[in-house]
């Protein structure tokens, strides 16, 4: 016959003390505390370098724009994208577009002409 496995605390046993459950919050805190910052981060690196690359992307069709025409003037989203049908031109606002330059945003992101730098922030 199979024997039944009774589960009994000890004598005396009755579960954890308060300290132990203390001890157990502090524990759980310096670990959230430690993860959750540096997860924040992590995922912020993340948005924002998604971001940078799209600005990367469609820098080729900036400029082959600008090898046909000679100009950035009448440059449009629309325009850039018969140079690549890939863009997703939605992600990008182009405005102050110039003879010799432009503003190019997107998701807070900018690159404020041909030779500027990608850097935070809207046109």
């Amino acid at each position: 016959m199979a024997a039944r496995v009774r589960i009994r605390p000890l004598r005396g046993e009755r579960g954890l003390t308060t300290l132990e459950l203390v001890v157990l919050s502090v524990v759980l805190g310096v670990f959230a505390a430690i993860t959750i910052p540096a997860y924040l981060t992590y995922r912020d690196r993340s948005d924002s370098g998604h971001a940078r690359e799209g600005l990367r992307a469609i820098v080729p069709a900036i400029e082959d724009y600008r090898e046909e025409h000679g100009t950035y003037t009448g440059m449009t989203l629309a325009r850039l994208r018969t140079f690549d049908r890939r863009l997703d031109v939605s992600r990008y606002e182009l405005s102050r577009v110039t003879a010799a330059g432009y503003c190019l945003d997107s998701d807070g992101w900018r690159k404020g002409g041909p030779f500027a730098a990608i850097e935070r922030g809207g046109c």
